[in-house]
């Protein structure tokens, strides 16, 4: 019997696969905040870089993309960063 693969594993080429440290922070963050969580994380990677902060905006952007990967890309669409 062959297992289908999970349909959320696509990639886009040149995209790497989010580290297990990020996924872990995201599901900690979803477990704290619940269905806010992608929202919460979207608005401290924006305020991290109204501050300049790129590594915390990563961080953040990272969660939120583990998270809602339509919100993240909001992120690097209006900014042009990877996202």
């Amino acid at each position: 019997m062959r297992i289908p693969e999970a349909a959320n594993d696509n990639l886009r080429p040149g995209r790497q696969p989010q580290s297990e440290a990020e996924i872990r922070a995201a599901l900690g963050h979803f477990a704290q905040h619940h269905l806010n969580a992608a929202q919460d994380a979207h608005a401290r990677a924006e305020a991290a870089l109204a501050t300049g902060d790129r590594e915390e905006f990563a961080f953040w952007a990272n969660i939120c993309r583990a998270l809602d990967r339509r919100l993240a890309a909001t992120l690097s669409d209006v900014r042009g960063l990877p996202g």
